[in-house]
């Protein structure tokens, strides 16, 4: 066999430097090695590491609403190496697919590979001079859906406006981050839980302080039974109550949410508002019915 050429040996050289990304690895690196890798493979690429590292959701490309999602927020990503030193392009521009934000990951090459992230409103791309991806502009004029593109030049007064519009308080991932994780699902914090039983209150903005000195003073008052009344909490508590620490939920005992009373007893706290309620009125069933006289809390 003959020797090959240099420019196929060159070739060869290019298939052993392939770039090989991480998704384990840091955005910094992870952007540096798709530096040679062709658009239609560094984009998608990027676009999943930061999809993955903003912990959002992937969106199918069938559903026509973006890239990702933040609870019912949608957003299109888009990323651009600078060209040349002087132009990044915004390519792909789908207006008849439905999602609310554009986040922009513009990468420096003349400053390190540095990833700078804009986030804009879906209709501020409209504010820009746009051409198709494809065809003229007399060929499309009858397609309904066309791609389109915007190219912005970096000296120029339409990329400083572009700039202006930008969400983030700065370009940095961290910024980027705390923008989209603003749209999470805000859960209520409950009510507390607030009561009086006989002459004690249980006044706390903490429910479950309550619910545990409810607990201790039940067993108070009843020192002189012959366990306390503890019979009557485990049987009111159930599996959320043991004797023994190993016996408690992995939940419980990994979050470290459980008390023990009086060197007796194992309570898990970690339970919700209405469940120890419950546990309460339970504990005040079993209570009332062997009592002389009935008693029970007064909400506060």
């Amino acid at each position: 066999m003959n020797k090959p050429e240099q420019y196929v040996l060159d070739a060869y050289e290019r298939i052993k430097k392939y770039p090989s990304p991480k998704m384990t690895d840091n955005l910094h690196k992870f952007i540096c090695d798709c530096v040679g890798l062709l658009p239609a493979s560094y984009g998608p690429l990027i676009q999943n590491k930061v999809i993955n590292d903003l912990k959002a959701i992937g969106v199918k490309s069938d559903e026509e609403r973006g890239d990702f999602r933040k609870n019912k927020t949608y957003f299109e990503f888009k990323s651009s190496f600078l060209s040349k030193g002087i132009t990044y392009s915004i390519t792909n521009i789908r207006k008849w697919h439905n999602f609310d934000f554009y986040v922009l990951c513009f990468i420096d090459v003349e400053n390190n590979f540095t990833p700078n992230f804009y986030v804009i409103k879906k209709t501020d791309i409209d504010s820009f001079a746009q051409r198709g991806m494809n065809g003229t502009v007399e060929s499309n004029m009858t397609n309904t859906n066309v791609g389109m593109r915007v190219t912005f030049n970096i000296k120029s007064n339409e990329f400083e406006r572009f700039k202006s519009m930008n969400l983030l308080k700065d370009n940095t991932f961290n910024s980027l981050f705390e923008f989209v994780d603003s749209f999470k699902m805000k859960k209520d914090k409950p009510e507390s839980f607030k009561f009086k039983f006989l002459s004690q209150k249980f006044d706390s903005d903490n429910t479950t302080e309550n619910y545990i000195n409810f607990l201790k003073f039940f067993m108070l008052i009843n020192r002189n039974r012959e366990y306390f009344g503890l019979d009557i909490i485990k049987a009111s508590l159930g599996s959320f109550c043991t004797f023994k620490r190993t016996d408690l939920s992995s939940c419980s005992k990994k979050k470290k949410q459980f008390v023990r009373l009086n060197d007796l007893i194992y309570v898990s706290t970690y339970t919700s508002t209405e469940r120890k309620k419950r546990h309460i009125k339970k504990i005040l069933e079993y209570y009332n019915s062997g009592a002389k006289y009935s008693a029970d809390i007064e909400l506060l």
